[in-house]
């Protein structure tokens, strides 16, 4: 797992403990992060010793010191069962654990401290603690549904590389992948069309779910796309179907289902061209919106974390932006009035389209090949002027 993926969704157990020369004084406890968002939670103990702080811990000896349970009734029952899955690190006098899902309501929970883990055996005549947390049922309030899916087009190339899920609330994570399916326009279910992975992609909120085709059946001379073929293949039509039973994070179904039916065009081999993007400038003392016209529709949550504008005097321009015209058009609105002069749009050449190209490189190239475009940089700017 990688160490990014700590931060995912804020919700680490932390756990600490009082000086080893102290054993009285052992102590853990669960705190709550977010009181909109119960399943963000931590586990606190002070001052652990500083024996703990070394980098060759494996995960072995880092769940035999401090397992986390779920669901489990008598701590004897923990030793022979395995702890949850997540992420251990030091942080300063604390261990942090870092769960891979976020917790679930009416199951209980259990953070487990064994001294006797510690290098030497730990601290003489110092017990093992534990420290329960509980999940109630959430009292049901407006039930959860699904914004919007994008990419929005009604048409996508072949090789379509994935899909944004927008709920209007916190969901749940775990077996994501019972609740969403890709259907031919016959009905037939195509099989195995995602990447099915432990750590799902969801934003720190847990409103926006992103779901990869698996790219192992989109990049040519690959085994998965030599055995299954294609996920989607151009001339069909297909639908991607949310199930209304899927659990948002207070444990309630979605308001309804969802579909997004969508043809198939031609594969989308390359790179997208800021130099044939266009601009519709506002005018200088207004807080209208700048638009920029791609040159085809750009990956959603990329396109509106990457781009920005710098003024003529190269400070960062504050304001908010959104897309349009099915992901191919770019609109900035300022916090403040436009200045006159030249503006520049700064885009970093790891914005994609739709099918995984960046402007820095093809989705489809040979992994075992160094790509560098010429004449491509990490960051292209495009001035536009802002005129009385």
């Amino acid at each position: 797992m990688s160490l990014a993926w700590k931060a995912w969704l804020g919700q680490c157990l932390v756990i600490s403990a009082l000086a080893a020369d102290q054993p009285a004084g052992l102590s853990l406890r669960w705190i709550t992060l977010d009181p909109g968002q119960p399943f963000m939670v931590r586990v606190e103990c002070a001052g652990l010793d500083a024996r703990l702080a070394r980098p060759e811990w494996t995960l072995k000896e880092w769940q035999k010191l401090m397992p986390v349970h779920a669901d489990q009734a008598e701590m004897a029952v923990d030793v022979n069962l395995p702890p949850m899955a997540g992420q251990y690190e030091w942080r300063e006098s604390r261990v942090v654990f870092t769960p891979l899902f976020p917790l679930q309501p009416e199951v209980r929970y259990r953070a487990v401290f064994r001294p006797e883990a510690l290098p030497g055996g730990g601290p003489a005549g110092a017990k093992v603690i534990s420290a329960i947390h509980r999940l109630e049922k959430p009292v049901p309030g407006a039930a959860t549904r699904v914004i919007h899916v994008s990419p929005e087009a009604a048409s996508l190339p072949e090789n379509t590389l994935k899909f944004y899920l927008h709920f209007s609330a916190p969901m749940s994570g775990g077996g994501i992948y019972q609740h969403v399916r890709l259907r031919k326009e016959g009905g037939e279910v195509v099989h195995e069309p995602f990447l099915e992975i432990d750590q799902e992609m969801w934003n720190h909120g847990m409103t926006r779910l992103t779901l990869f085709i698996d790219p192992g059946r989109i990049k040519q001379g690959l085994a998965p796309r030599a055995d299954l073929g294609t996920a989607l293949q151009e001339g069909r039509q297909y639908t991607l179907e949310i199930d209304a039973d899927w659990p948002d994070a207070k444990g309630q179904p979605l308001k309804t289902g969802h579909q997004k039916t969508f043809k198939v065009g031609p594969p989308d081999r390359g790179c997208p061209e800021p130099k044939d993007w266009t601009f519709q400038a506002p005018a200088a003392g207004s807080r209208e919106a700048l638009k920029v016209l791609f040159d085809e529709a750009l990956d959603e949550a990329l396109a509106l974390r990457l781009l920005s504008i710098v003024s003529q005097q190269g400070a960062k321009i504050e304001g908010s932006a959104s897309l349009a015209n099915e992901g191919r058009e770019w609109r900035f609105t300022p916090k403040e009035p436009w200045l006159a002069g030249t503006h520049q749009l700064e885009v970093p050449d790891i914005l994609e389209d739709l099918a995984g190209n960046s402007v820095g490189r093809p989705f489809e190239v040979d992994v075992f090949t160094s790509v560098q475009p010429p004449g491509k940089s990490a960051t292209e700017r495009l001035s536009f002027e802002v005129r009385e």
